[in-house]
């Protein structure tokens, strides 16, 4: 009787053991769904900053075409406000992906910022400029 309550004892235990390992099992299962899932995620966000980065230096590249296109006949000071590799590459197409792959956000970011800065230049040098043409075709009309 004895050894029979211990084997009824030892097949409960081994029954419970069983349902522990399946519930830890399921666990497991879940975990590496969620695994599987974070690294999707993780492989989405990297792609989406990796075209991000892109967009943002062909901005850049073609803000800096603009800016010097409309630099001379304003401020010929402008390009050293601009960044001196983005200036010597601006007609190379394929600049834009070295820009893109070589610097992180925040240079890129930073790139953006001065460019803003130089275009509120202009943008300021060419009011102004406006503002002279306008007296001095007023003087000559009187």
């Amino acid at each position: 009787a004895a050894s029979q309550e211990a084997l009824d004892e030892l097949t409960r235990s081994l029954g419970a053991a069983r349902d522990r390992v399946a519930s830890l099992e399921g666990k497991l299962t879940v975990t590496q769904e969620q695994l599987t899932a974070a690294h999707g995620a993780a492989d989405r966000a990297e792609a989406a900053e990796g075209e991000a980065r892109v967009a943002a230096a062909c901005g850049v590249m073609r803000l800096t075409q603009v800016t010097l296109a409309f630099a001379p006949g304003l401020d010929s000071d402008v390009a050293d406000m601009l960044d001196s590799e983005a200036v010597a590459n601006a007609g190379d197409e394929s600049y834009e992906l070295k820009l893109a792959t070589g610097r992180g956000v925040p240079e890129i970011r930073g790139l953006l910022v001065a460019l803003s800065s130089a275009i509120e230049h202009l943008l300021s040098c060419a009011q102004m400029k406006a503002c002279e043409n306008e007296a001095q075709q007023r003087r000559v009309e009187e």
